[in-house]
C-alpha cells in the first residue's frame, strides 16, 4: 500500500507541474543554464537532492544506478509525525536514446523517468523526456555525489 502511494505521489508530482511542452536541451531558469548532453556514458553512480511535494515538506530522494542496469531508489517523506516516512524501490533501467533513463519497478508495471543533464545531473521527467521549465525547475534535480 505504501509503494502504490509513493508512485502515485511521484505521477502527481510529474504531471501536476509539468505542462504540455516541447524537448528541450536547455533549460534557463534565472539566469542559470542546465546543458543537456546527448553522449553520457559515465552516468553510473549515485545522485541526491530533494523532490518538492504537495503534502510534506519534499521527498529527500537517492537514486543509485549501476552498471549491470540495476538501481535503488530511496525516497525519504520530510514531515513531522504521519507524514515522515521512507520507501526503497529496485528494479531495472533502461537507457532511452542515450539520455532518458527508464526506471521499472521490479514488483509491477510502474515506470519512472529521468533526463541527464549531463554526467553529474538527473532530472525527474516524463516518459517524453520532457523536463520541468517552471520557477521549481531546479527542485526537480539530482546531483551526483
Amino acid at each position: 500500500m505504501k509503494m502504490i502511494f509513493l508512485w502515485v505521489t511521484c505521477l502527481v508530482v510529474i504531471t501536476g507541474c509539468n505542462a504540455p511542452q516541447e524537448n528541450h536541451d536547455q533549460i534557463e531558469n534565472g539566469g542559470t543554464k542546465i546543458e543537456n548532453k546527448s553522449e553520457n556514458s559515465n552516468f553510473y553512480g549515485t545522485y541526491e537532492g530533494t523532490l518538492p511535494a504537495a503534502d510534506c515538506e519534499g521527498i529527500k530522494t537517492t537514486l543509485t544506478l549501476n552498471k549491470d542496469k540495476t538501481y535503488i531508489l530511496r525516497s525519504e517523506y520530510i514531515g513531522e509525525g504521519e507524514k515522515s516516512a521512507t520507501f526503497e524501490s529496485k528494479g531495472h533501467y533502461n537507457l532511452i536514446n542515450g539520455n532518458l533513463i527508464e526506471l521499472s519497478l521490479t514488483s509491477s508495471n510502474e515506470k519512472s523517468y529521468y533526463k541527464i543533464l549531463d554526467g553529474s545531473k538527473l532530472m525527474l521527467s516524463d516518459k517524453e523526456g520532457s523536463i520541468n521549465q517552471g520557477i521549481l525547475s531546479e527542485h526537480y534535480i539530482l546531483k551526483k555525489k
